[in-house]
């Protein structure tokens, strides 16, 4: 028996020598275990097995292939130093002795399914205690973990002091122990915060659980329904990513608590703000945001909070707290570097002066007068050469954190960028050398509630994430779509009026206009007579078309199209109105660069969209085309490209316009496009 064993372990020794995985190293097994671990408990959201003592054999299975790798792992305090509170105490325990002194990361790797509890249900307490929470009259519940959650509370609270991070979806009688009688007042180590509380019905107000922790060192701060007590948020510094949802009005931070952690966080990432209403907002916005238009006023130099890393900010508050944060009149406002990405969620009333008085919030966009920033353009303080004509009422903006050298974007003369400072490379002088950083705008996206600002031609239409709460913050630090506001009220007129105010002379840059479902009115009225709600209106529309000259490229879905035909035939009455519009302007003033229009969007279908626009757009095509006669008869008749204005024409899913051609009157005027464009796509 010893010989034929001998033998065995013979032969497995030489099966594993031919192994190339047994010429690693043991720094590299380590390395790929630990990788192995970190895929395990990816957060978040979590996608764990089905239950949580498969996933505790999955984290065991490198340790029991051979006597080498378990030997390794028992030995490697990393690949222990995830502790998920849903395994059981046994477990917990071994994870905690074979970290040895590593900081330990705290997680629920069940989170994205259900809270984990760790004191007795309410049908279970036994004894009552008072428990902090944001209201002045304490409630008193049992909060005196028994059995398994003692012993695991009891495991933490003797290695507070490493743990690195915390991960937890809990319920809200556990805010208390945990953070309470557990960490007490200690988590030296902490740089990351994540906690999460389950949603509670809306008839049923529940108090903002209070967690009394300093973090002093956190980065990664994420609270949904759980808060910071007062004195906390000004102790945070240096965070890297900031969100907070779903916390009450009285235990949110306020609007100097949110500047204040901007200006003491130049290296923030990502900022989300969701359903921020402070209760003192109308006293400390009044006192940050000023009407007051006096000669101090406008030569006082406002403190900037510049961060160059912000990738997203996204915010749902009310429209004066989200215009406190840009507004020039305040202590301090907030300039965003190229690279950000905003989305704002509010109630708009009014344009879109009120929320950004001195233009976009980005750099290059701010307006360099603080007695102009509500005309309509920057021409009036212009000069023929380029040059500002008035410097003295001119606020200037200092960037003190560096920002990435760009050669090609440097201005030659060394004058301001409206009315932006920014640092120079080192070796040169900051009042001579300057950098222009602009994002360019290059298609604009008009919706009935709101509006989408992008910095590339991308595809027509294109979206966010279904989910926008739950979207991959990397893939929205890298969408093409700079700027979104979502508004509860219609801002179809308010927010291209606006246009001129924000983008000024870079206007021009926009070539490509995407009007969405119910942006236009019906038969160029305006509210209250027939004409929609707060849709862009026929005079609207016009003055859009003038200010976007170097518009190439049209995309409409799904309106009343009576307004703008009646803008770009001003002199033809357009089925499905009565009315007769007269203008001065001809069609080719206005969009004299248009070269494609797209009729519907794949997300809906285009009824009757052939009886009813096919003859106007029929006469709009004719009317570019200086010689649309010769057209008419056939591709022979020699028309070259120059003198098409239209090149392309598609439809997308629009009743009446069919991909193949017939002998039908249905298909006459798809005949006729296609002898007067040189291309028409039917999808």
């Amino acid at each position: 028996m010893s010989r034929s064993n001998n033998r065995l372990h013979l032969h497995v020794q030489n099966k594993r020598s031919h192994c190339p995985i047994t010429a690693l190293p043991p720094e590299i097994l380590e390395a790929i275990f630990a990788l192995c671990i970190s895929q395990l408990y990816t957060h978040p959201p979590y996608t764990p097995p089905a239950d949580a003592t498969r996933r505790r054999l999955q984290a065991l299975a490198w340790t029991h292939v051979c006597s080498s790798w378990r030997l390794l792992s028992l030995a490697s305090p990393r690949l222990w130093r995830t502790i998920d509170l849903v395994s059981g105490p046994q477990f917990i325990g071994q994870c905690l002795e074979r970290s040895k002194a590593t900081k330990i990361d705290i997680i629920s790797s069940i989170s994205a399914y259900a809270p984990i509890r760790l004191v007795p249900s309410p049908a279970e307490e036994i004894g009552h205690e008072v428990v902090q929470t944001s209201s002045a009259v304490p409630h008193k519940r049992s909060n005196e973990p028994t059995g398994r959650s003692a012993f695991i509370l009891s495991l933490l609270r003797s290695n507070a002091h490493r743990i690195r991070s915390i991960s937890l979806f809990l319920m809200p009688t556990d805010i208390h122990p945990l953070f309470h009688h557990t960490f007490s007042l200690s988590l030296p180590c902490l740089t990351s915060l994540i906690l999460r509380l389950p949603p509670t019905s809306p008839f049923f107000h529940q108090l903002t659980p209070i967690i009394p922790v300093s973090l002093p060192l956190v980065q990664h701060l994420s609270l949904e329904g759980v808060a910071l007590c007062r004195d906390a948020w000004g102790g945070l510094n240096s965070l890297r990513h900031l969100s907070l949802k779903d916390l009450d009005e009285d235990t949110c931070p306020s609007v100097e608590d949110v500047l204040g952690i901007l200006e003491r966080s130049p290296g923030l990432v990502v900022l989300r703000l969701h359903d921020w209403r402070p209760s003192c907002s109308l006293d400390s916005v009044s006192r940050l945001i000023s009407d007051d238009e006096t000669q101090d006023s406008c030569n006082k130099r406002p403190q900037t909070i510049f961060l160059p890393k912000l990738t997203v900010l996204a915010i749902s508050s009310t429209q004066r707290i989200v215009a406190s944060l840009f507004s020039s009149n305040s202590r301090s406002r907030l300039i965003l570097s190229p690279q950000t990405r905003m989305r704002l969620f509010l109630s708009l009333s009014d344009d879109l002066h009120t929320l950004f008085s001195t233009g976009l919030p980005w750099s290059g966009y701010q307006r360099c007068s603080a007695t102009d920033r509500h005309r309509n353009d920057l021409s009036s303080s212009i000069s023929n050469d380029g040059t500002d004509r008035d410097r003295t009422s001119s606020f200037k903006v200092d960037l003190k954190l560096p920002l990435p050298s760009a050669d090609h974007d440097r201005s030659e003369d060394g004058s301001e960028l409206d009315g932006i400072v920014l640092p120079s490379k080192p070796g040169t002088s900051t009042a001579s050398k300057n950098y222009n950083i602009d994002p360019i705008i290059q298609t604009i996206r008009l919706s009935k509630n709101g509006c989408h600002f992008l910095t590339a031609a991308a595809m027509a239409w294109l979206i966010d994430s279904p989910s926008q709460t739950q979207q991959d913050d990397a893939d929205l630090a890298h969408s093409p779509i700079l700027f979104s506001l979502s508004s509860a009220r219609a801002v179809g007129t308010h927010i291209s009026a606006s246009l001129p105010h924000l983008l000024g002379q870079r206007m021009g840059s926009v070539t490509k206009l995407e009007l969405n479902t119910g942006v236009l009115t019906s038969g160029g009225l305006g509210p209250g007579k027939g004409g929609g709600e707060s849709g862009i209106t026929e005079d609207g529309l016009q003055r859009l078309f003038r200010d976007l000259a170097g518009l190439e490229t049209l995309c409409v879905a799904f309106n009343d199209l009576s307004s703008l035909w009646n803008v770009l035939l001003p002199s033809t009455n357009t089925e499905g109105s009565s009315n007769t519009t007269t203008s001065p302007q001809s069609p080719r003033t206005l969009l004299p660069h248009l070269t494609r229009l797209s009729f519907g969007k794949p997300s809906e279908v285009w009824c009757n969209f052939s009886n009813r626009w096919s003859a106007s757009l029929l006469r709009f095509i004719k009317s570019r085309s200086p010689r649309a006669g010769e057209a008419t008869s056939g591709r022979q008749a020699g028309v070259s490209k120059k003198d098409i204005f239209v090149e392309t024409i598609e439809f997308v899913r629009c009743q009446g316009i069919q991909r193949s051609d017939g002998n039908d009157e249905e298909y006459q005027v798809l005949r006729d496009l296609k002898q007067l464009v040189p291309v028409v796509l039917v999808r």
